[in-house]
């Protein structure tokens, strides 16, 4: 069997030239931008995140980069356009990241790091119906550093038109839902290991999305890891209609088809193996059942025909007293 992985484990990537993506104004907002799978250097270093099983029933290894290559180190979004776009646009440009492991294994699928990865990594729990956010062995502390989160009011008429346009997803029973939230890494009671897979000296962006609702407005949000803070509260959009814009790096996350099909398989057979074991040893234990109890049925056939014996015995001495 191939050794148990943990989360951190560290893996060599040998990335792949010649991918190209080309993130139009049209969909950041700003200015059209080039990402190349050439610039890369000739390997990058990436961590295991864990092991995720498909819709085809096969297992999946997840990793992401150790640190983010300088071709992704700067990418901008800005406003309306980039805050309806964020997700597309950085799965886009994740994608350009393809080639082999070490191992001689293809990367199968790329895509953006999101706030859902960061979570997972790091044991946080996002809880909507409570209006918390804490740790999953520590439910009782809400480490979420924003106020409003999970609260809801009514849109306003000058709120209505880009509300409905691009915040369908916040809107629930036609009010508008507080979905941003922030917390420290450093506040947080989990090994420095796992810390330290989140944490990089680059900011970077989650390809997820938020709102901050105020009284009065709202702010559309992008999530980001940046300066020991995880965050969803990032402005790009305001219910009033200004915009605003940052600069940040792409970090993918990629999948590998996982070894522990083999395992499984290896598991399978030993387990085939021992039932098959233990299916003979029942029936050799049948086998001796039956043959004592043949014995015992042969011993008692003997004792019936001695008894018969005896009793005919007895009878014939009767006679001669």
């Amino acid at each position: 069997m191939s050794k148990k992985l943990e989360i951190g484990n560290k893996i060599v990537i040998y990335p792949e030239g010649g991918h190209r993506y080309t993130s139009l104004e049209a969909k950041n907002g700003l200015v059209n931008q080039d990402f190349n799978s050439s610039n890369f250097p000739k390997t990058l270093t990436a961590v295991f995140l864990g092991i995720k099983k498909g819709k085809d029933g096969k297992w999946y290894e997840k990793y992401t980069l150790k640190s983010i290559p300088k071709e992704l180190n700067e990418f901008c979004l800005k406003g309306k356009l980039g805050f309806v776009n964020l997700i597309e646009e950085l799965d886009a440009i994740s994608k350009i990241l393809q080639g082999r492991a070490e191992d001689g294994r293809k990367i199968l699928y790329s895509r953006s790091i999101n706030i859902e990865d960061v979570n997972e990594i790091l044991g946080v729990v996002v809880d909507y119906k409570n209006k918390k956010v804490y740790q999953k062995d520590y439910p009782s502390k809400n480490i979420n550093e924003l106020a409003n989160f999970g609260k809801r009011r009514k849109i306003f008429p000058f709120e209505a038109k880009n509300c409905s346009a691009i915040a369908s997803e916040f809107i629930k029973k036609n009010q508008l839902e507080c979905t941003a939230y922030s917390y420290i890494i450093e506040d947080l009671k989990i090994s420095e290991k796992r810390k330290e897979i989140v944490l990089l000296n680059d900011g970077y962006y989650l390809a997820s999305r938020s709102v901050y609702v105020y009284s009065s407005f709202a702010n559309f949000c992008e999530g980001y890891v940046r300066n020991g803070v995880v965050s969803m509260y990032r402005s790009l959009f305001y219910s009033n209609g200004y915009e605003d814009f940052g600069y940040l790096a792409v970090r993918p996350v990629f999948y590998l088809e996982s070894d522990i099909q083999k395992e499984v398989i290896e598991e399978q057979q030993e387990e085939k193996e021992l039932k098959e074991a233990q299916e003979i040893k029942v029936f050799e234990y049948l086998k001796e059942i039956k043959k004592q109890e043949e014995k015992i049925t042969k011993m008692q056939k003997d004792l019936n025909k001695e008894v018969k014996k005896l009793d005919k015995m007895l009878k014939e001495a009767l006679k001669l007293v």
